[in-house]
Parts: C-alpha cells; structure tokens; sequence
C-alpha cells in the first residue's frame, strides 16, 4: 500500500482497531436512505468543460460582473457552470491546501474527524440553505462512507481470525498515525515504527492475505472519503460565498461618459481560489469546524429570517400542504361552508386562531385576512375578494421555491461588497429602498420603479439590478427627456395640444419632430420634482423626486420608466448632505432648502460617494418573523422557479 508515494503500513491501516473501531454515521443522515443515483460525474463534466472555463474567464478580476446573472435563459446553466468551475478550476487548490496531509484530515481509520463529521452534517443540512444534495455529490460520499463501514468490520473479523493482540499496539499506532497522517508534523521516527511488539505484529498480519487485502480496502475507501469529504466542503463553501463575485472585489457599474479608476488588481489573483483554500485551512485546523462553515454562511440577518422561514413551510408540506382554495368572494359576517379550510390555511401561517363559529366570516378572520393581504402586496380591505383567494391557492411547493430562489440570491446579494459600509439598497419587489451603515437600517422610504410593458420589446422601462455609486445630487434639476419617451409618449401628446409643452415648461434645445432634443426646466412642475440623486451607470438610471406622490399609498408601485421616484426626496437630500459633510441636521435642511427656494439649477458633489445596490429578491421575512411574498413583477423568476419545484420533486420520488 502507498501512502503519499511511499509504504503505508499494516499498522497504520489498524488505527481503527486500537481506536475505538468506530463505523461512520453517513447513514444516519436524513439522506441515507434516498435511492443511490449513478451520476458518471467526469464525464458529464467533460463534456461542460468549454462552458466552464468561459465562465471563468467570465468572472476573472477585472472582468464585467454586471451581467445579470439570474437571468431566465441562462440560469440553470450557470447553476452547472458555477459545479463544474469549482471543480476544474479550484480542485486542485484543494489537494495544494493539504500538501503532506492529504490523508486523515477528515476520514482517519474508520472514524471521522471533526472536520469530517461537520461536513458530513452539513452535507444533510443542505436543503435548510436552498441547495440540492445531488449537486454536491452527497450520495456518492455515502456510498463511499457504507463501503469504508465494511471494510472495518472486515478488518476487525479479520485481525480476531488471525490472532493478533491489538492492545499492545494502541500507543505504536497513534504515533504512526499522528506523524504519517499529519496530526503532528513534529513527532520523531514518523517513518520507522518504534516499538519492536508492533513490528513483530505487523509482520504477522502480512503473513495473512485476507487481513492485508481488508487493510487496502479500508485504507483505499477512507482516502476516497477523505477527499470527497474536502472537495465536499469546498463546494458549500463556494456555493454559499466564493462563487458571489461582490465577495471578491466586483466592480460598481459605471456610465461610459465617466472615465474609469485604474483597477489595480492583477487580473491573475484568483480570488475565489484564495478564499477557499483559507477556508479549508481554517476547517483544518480549528477545533470548532463549525465556526469555519458559519463563517462562509451569507452574513445577512434576512438570509438567516428566510432560512428560519423555509424551516416553517417545509413543516407544512410535510403535514400535508395547504388546503385547497376554490370559488368566488366570501362575504363578511355570513356563513360560508369554506370558511373552515380559509381559516385552517391562514392559521398555518400564524395568522389566525380556531374560532367558536367556524363556518361564519368574523372579525378575526377579517383581521387575519387583512395581514395576509400587506404580507402579498394586496389591497389590504380585509375581503376574500378574487385576488386574494388567488393568492391563497398557490400550493406551499411554490412558495418552498420562490424562498429557496430568495436565498439563493442572498448567496449572490450585491451587498457582499460593503458588509459594514455605508450603502444604499433597494429591493425591487418591496418597492422600497433603505440607507445601511455599520451593518445597521438608517432610514426606509417607499420607492416607484420601472413598470413592464405588456408589448414587444417588454421590460423596456424595467429597473435594472445593478450597482454603482452615489456621486451628486442635482437640486432643481432640469430634465433631458430621454428619446425613447419623447418619441413613445409625450411627442404625439404635444402634437394635439402644443399649450401644454409651454405650460409644463418643455422646450425643444435642437432638432425637430421626432428627433428633437427636449429639456423641462427646472420648477414646481419638472417631472423630475425638486431634486435628483446620481450614481452614473450605463443604463441611464437615477433616483429622483416626483410629482405624483399619490402612488406611494398604492402597495404596488410600478409605474416608472425606469428611474426610481423617491418618496420625500427632500429629506433624503438633507438626511445624505448631513451625513456627508458632518454638519447639524438644521444646518443641512437649511443649505438644501435655500438652494430649493432659489429654483436655480445646483449640483451638490458628495465627497465620499455611497454604493448603490438595486437587486430583485420576491421573498422577505418582516420585522414580525411573518414571511412577505412580493409580486414578480417582471415576470422575470417563473423558470428559475418551475426548475426548483421540478428537481425537488424528483428528489422525493
């Protein structure tokens, strides 16, 4: 047998035997009694390797990460590409990390060591993180665990059948193990047995086939699981941090008209390659492997709120799913032969209790069906109108997917970048946007975005997931109306009644018709309000002020052509001064409100910029814990989530 290019000895294959002869657990695991899957892993991979070194090249340093990565088209590719590049391109960073300790660090003998079982239990916690057990090869770790199981109760039979006193070999056998299979580097004789009984004893194992055999199976099946266990760590590690290229120093967008910094990375540092093999040094060496995955865990308190949610509906599926939904409006304060199975769906969301007039439409139920409409972005007006008996009928296998679509884009969350900075964040979905600094919310204000166009060429005016960086602000700002409005909806709007372009303060800067270049004024009738806040990027998107502050009492605010409209830009104009130039609060609305007063045309630069980050996550948890499902309104997740439900399906069959 070799270990390492050189002999391994007998003795050291019977570690287990002066151990406590322990079998491995893997079966224990809620996974272990899944049906085994043959996966020809090499092959498969060969065939995507083209696809896997583009995607490398792709997310190289200094590459452009502003692709949308959650793409419909793409995104079960990327999900392959994303396994396949861990493994060609990280694999052997792997090995490198456990140069001249490549063989006991998780799998020693025939017991794991804690390395090993951590990632033994968190390969069977996978799914409670939004990941599939079969894309991390689990199944063929078990198998491999069932197999170095055998062979130690193999060798166990073997040594009773060939005599050998395995007491006298105990301190013998720790010390070979703990110099050859690097425990401890700095023990002496690590290659030379010192003590003449074991000698002896090995030697009379070797006189004996069956015993030497069992010994090569057990040794070639424990470095197998060795390895599968380290390849198995390093691919939750990727999948929960390193594959998110904002961990590893993505870019901000920025627009073509502003010149670029010099990136002063070199475009050979592998980011992903060093965070990994740090990751599994650490998993190595700390006596508390737990801490080491904890800490490649999105570092985010919604991400761990959907984790706990996810728990929650799985426990729901499990207990049969929800009730089904069927029929029309359920009126108030009457009898209705549904109302048990509505307040049974409802009740396993924590939102009602049992009622002593179960069949009657009561206050309670009101009450609770009013909650259940804020959490899904309904009019809240407490009726079971048609709407909400929609949303009611989706099954709980949806709701599972569109929750594991959400953390799964927590894994990838643009905010990465600024952990513990000051940035600005908007979830798309929420309709809301929020000021972060020092890992705590600083202010919330309700946001309009792009609306979707139901037309070729839709999504036009959608509000793209981006990010960049807050630069300036523009007070009374003038607005450059952008050719594709003035072609699509104010030219023709102009053209039947040319009073209104005077009276909105419109005028034609150059060209004609079609063509022409158009600017409003600043005023109390710009469309853009009384201020804009720019974070230059390539798709011409900014925050802005509004004239139409009614749509910020609607729950769905979709409306725009792309830029989002602030609700009370004023205040954040104040609130973004303050903080940047560190004088008082009455200073700063006394600065913005003289320049607003003027109604000329003023940049305020911002002398430490704040990163933008624009994302589209349709789940969240509130500050309740009740899960809130937004609406899709780009139509943008239906195949990321059809894929979700049909793979977890097949994996329960």
């Amino acid at each position: 047998m070799l270990r390492g290019g050189r002999p391994i000895t007998g003795l050291a294959a019977l570690t287990c035997v002066t151990t406590a002869l322990c079998v491995v657990c893997a079966a224990d695991h809620a996974w272990a009694d899944r049906p085994a899957r043959v996966t020809d892993w090499h092959a498969a991979a060969q065939a995507l390797l083209p696809a896997a070194l583009v995607e490398h090249a792709a997310n190289a340093p200094g590459g452009d990460y502003a692709q949308d990565r959650g793409a419909p088209d793409v995104w079960e590719d990327d999900r392959r590409r994303d396994r396949f590049a861990l493994d060609f391109e990280i694999a052997d960073r792997v090995a490198s990390a456990f140069a001249g300790n490549n063989h006991g660090v998780f799998a020693a003998g025939c017991e794991l060591t804690v390395p090993g079982q951590e990632t033994l239990r968190r390969l069977a916690e996978l799914e409670s993180h939004a990941l599939l057990a079969d894309e991390f090869a689990a199944d063929e770790v078990l198998e491999t665990s069932q197999a170095l199981s055998s062979a130690c109760d193999a060798l166990v039979r073997a040594v009773r059948e060939a005599g050998i006193d395995t007491s006298a070999l105990a301190a013998a056998a720790a010390e070979e193990a703990a110099a050859s299979w690097g425990l401890s580097a700095a023990l002496p004789n690590r290659h030379m047995l010192a003590n003449t009984r074991a000698a002896e004893a090995v030697a009379s194992m070797a006189s004996t086939a069956a015993l030497g055999d069992t010994a090569q199976s057990l040794h070639s099946s424990g470095q197998q699981l060795d390895q599968q266990l380290a390849l198995s760590a390093a691919r939750i590690a990727w999948a929960l941090r390193f594959r998110n290229p904002w961990y590893r120093g993505a870019r901000y967008e920025r627009s073509p008209l502003v010149e670029p910094e010099e990136d002063t990375r070199s475009p050979h540092e592998d980011w992903a390659a060093l965070g990994l093999r740090t990751f599994l040094e650490e998993l190595r060496d700390n006596a508390d492997a737990g801490s080491a995955f904890a800490a490649v865990e999105p570092p985010f308190a919604e991400y761990r709120a959907l984790r706990a949610a996810l728990a929650r509906y799985l426990e729901i599926e499990a207990g049969g799913g929800f009730p089904s939904m069927d029929g029309m409006r359920v009126h108030r304060s009457r009898e209705d032969q549904r109302v048990p199975a509505i307040r049974r769906r409802l009740a396993l969301e924590g939102l009602v209790t049992e009622s002593p007039t179960p069949t009657v439409y009561d206050e309670s139920l009101v009450e609770a069906v009013s909650e259940y409409q804020r959490l899904h972005q309904l009019e809240v007006d407490g009726d079971l109108g048609p709407a909400t008996l929609r949303a009611l009928a989706v099954p709980v296998e949806r709701r599972i997917a569109e929750i594991w679509l959400a953390m799964g884009k927590w894994q990838m969350s643009r905010r990465a970048a600024d952990p513990n900075g000051e940035f600005i964040w908007s979830n798309l979905p929420s309709y809301t946007a929020e000021l972060w600094d020092n890992g705590a919310r600083v202010h919330r204000w309700k946001v309009v975005v792009g609306r979707r166009n139901y037309s070729p060429g839709a999504n036009a005016n959608a509000t793209p997931e981006m990010s960049a960086v807050l630069e300036y602000m523009v007070i009374n700002p003038s607005w450059y109306v952008p050719d594709r409005i003035w072609r699509t909806t104010l030219h023709d709007r102009f053209q039947r009644r040319p009073e209104l372009m005077r009276e909105a303060g419109y005028e034609i800067v150059s060209g004609s018709g079609l063509d022409a270049r158009v600017r409003q004024i600043p005023g109390p009738r710009n469309g853009l309000g009384r201020v804009k806040f720019m974070f230059p990027n390539r798709h011409a998107v900014f925050m802005h002020d509004t004239l139409g502050q009614h749509r910020f009492a609607q729950p769905r605010r979709a409306y725009s052509h792309g830029c989002l409209r602030a609700e009370d830009a004023i205040g954040l104009a104040k609130l973004f001064y303050q903080r940047d130039s560190g004088v008082s609060a009455d200073e700063a609305a006394r600065y913005i409100d003289d320049i607003v007063e003027s109604e000329e045309e003023r940049r305020v630069r911002l002398t430490r910029g704040v990163p933008v980050h624009l994302e589209y996550i349709t789940v969240s948890v509130d500050e309740n814990g009740q899960t809130q499902f937004f609406s899709d309104m780009y139509l943008s997740n239906e195949r990321q989530l059809l894929w979700i439900e049909r793979r977890r399906a097949a994996l329960t069959e």
